[in-house]
């Protein structure tokens, strides 16, 4: 995750006992902002995660969770009810800043969600077939105005499902490499100027950074991309960016013999200290995605904003996370969303496969659900696997046929090869492509096109659709805030943390 913010407040966390004189009830936004301002009148001075335990204690935990009670206090600081103080010991206080009775009867803010303000204009690099455009565009706060695709055949998809109404016919998409594309004129043939755009996004192709090549030196031509990337962000100057890639992007070193990370340093270093970043790892599985796969979110934003991304929705059945004293308070995890979720109800009465060799199936139909080579008898072990025998570590992807009650393993391009077979649990054959768009959470009507290879990549390469409608929620957010407080531009910068 990103670095704490260097002027950030050290809170302090205790949890309370209720006050007598105040029940715990479910909360409603009639009578929300006096039982905040209720709850600092009585027990004064405390600090923020207090506050928060306060009034989880008299609210139904099902009802308020903490994100959502921390916003509502962050309104309550902005319209001028509370304010903050920092105290001789580091910690902040809230405070009531005027009369406690006159305040109920003016202008206090409800819990109620604030109306959405006017969608934000997004620009998407490296789109392929749109998945973390679609999961921002799922969200209703956000209009796509450009995308930059140098790939023919994925262009094809967007416009393919732009004729069909699946997307805006206002999208201008440019058929072009990043690498070979002035920004500057990007803009200009959308009439717009430096710092029209809200946002810049995109997914900078990641083979370099992936765990199979992490011992390899990052020399490949691709590894430049997420400096493409910097110069669309620092010509174009978005109010906010978000750049997805895998985990390895956050460790990866610039050159060979430099340490871990500085590729990334040398990004934030690029930007010349006019943006704040903070990065995140995170498991598509458990924002409620039918898949596991881990991804660096990367959001950097010139508004002086500090971005968090919300605690996991989903894990193993029945398990609670304890992060903190005040997760006791909120309910356990949703159950992971399983292959048997996202394929139920499937029709494909002609699926497009990509299916493994006989040689392959020989083995294949010896394994069970949720197993791997290790499944096969001991003389076959060896023989299946071949040269790969003598590494260390044997990947658990070969010959692997997939649990209908757990969710998938990350996609790949390709599910029919050896080493990262993604087999049928039930059936003796690779996933289709249909099944895989549904793991990845795109539409069942969506059109991909291309040869079968050319659809198998773009979906296997696509951002879950469901995991960008998570970031495309907290860059709303925090749109939100930034625009609430009237901010523009920031000049301050902040380290990320990998």
């Amino acid at each position: 995750m990103g670095a704490e913010c260097p002027c950030r407040f050290t809170m302090s966390v205790l949890l309370t006992a209720p006050s007598p004189r105040l029940q715990r009830r479910a909360l409603s936004p009639s009578d929300g902002a006096e039982e905040v301002l209720r709850t600092v009148a009585n027990v004064p001075d405390l600090a923020m995660s207090q506050l928060q335990a306060e009034l989880l204690q008299r609210w139904s935990p099902r009802t308020v969770t903490v994100k959502r009670l921390r916003g509502y206090v962050e309104r309550c600081i902005r319209s001028g009810l509370l304010e903050v103080v920092l105290e001789r010991d580091g910690h902040a206080r809230y405070r009531l800043r005027q009369d406690l009775p006159r305040l109920l009867k003016s202008e206090v803010p409800v819990l109620a969600k604030e109306p959405p303000s006017s969608r934000y204009t997004v620009i998407s690099l490296f789109s392929g077939a749109m998945g973390l455009d679609l999961g921002l565009h799922s969200t209703g706060r956000f209009r796509l105005l450009a995308c930059v695709e140098k790939e023919r055949v994925f262009c094809g998809t967007i416009r393919e499902n732009q004729k069909t109404g699946r997307l805006p016919q206002d999208i201008c998409v440019l058929e072009n490499d990043v690498a070979e594309l002035d920004p500057v004129e990007v803009l200009d043939a959308l009439g717009l100027r430096p710092g029209d755009v809200d946002v810049v996004v995109g997914g900078p192709p990641c083979q370099p950074f992936s765990k199979a090549r992490q011992r390899a030196n990052v020399q490949d031509a691709r590894s430049t991309l997420p400096f493409q990337f910097l110069r669309f962000v620092k010509a174009m100057q978005p109010r906010f960016f978000l750049m997805e890639n895998v985990p390895g992007l956050l460790k990866a070193a610039l050159k060979l013999g430099e340490q871990p990370g500085s590729l990334m340093r040398a990004f934030e270093e690029g930007l010349g200290g006019s943006y704040r970043i903070d990065a995140f790892t995170i498991d598509a599985a458990s924002y409620g995605t039918p898949q596991f796969r881990e991804r660096a979110i990367v959001i950097g934003n010139r508004c002086d904003a500090h971005v968090e991304f919300p605690k996991p929705t989903h894990g193993p059945p029945d398990e609670r996370r304890f992060d903190s004293p005040l997760d006791v308070l909120l309910p356990p995890l949703k159950p992971w969303v399983t292959l048997r979720d996202a394929l139920r109800d499937l029709e494909d009465p002609t699926p497009v496969v990509i299916d493994f060799s006989p040689r392959a199936k020989r083995y294949l139909k010896l394994i069970p659900a949720g197993s791997n080579w290790r499944s096969l008898p001991p003389e076959l072990q060896r023989e299946s696997v071949g040269k790969a025998w003598r590494e260390e570590g044997l990947h658990l992807g070969w010959w692997r046929r997939l649990s209908f009650d757990a969710p998938s393993p990350t996609l790949v391009t390709m599910p029919c090869q050896a080493s990262t077979s993604l087999c049928h649990p039930d059936e003796t054959r690779a996933l289709s492509l249909r099944e895989y768009a549904r793991i990845q959470q795109f539409p069942d009507d969506w059109v991909f096109c291309g040869s079968k290879a050319e659809r198998y990549a773009q979906v296997g390469n696509a951002v879950p659709v469901g995991l960008a409608r998570v970031a495309g929620e907290v860059l709303a957010e925090a749109l939100d805030r930034a625009s609430a407080r009237g901010v523009a531009t920031g000049v301050q910068v902040f380290s990320a943390g990998t």
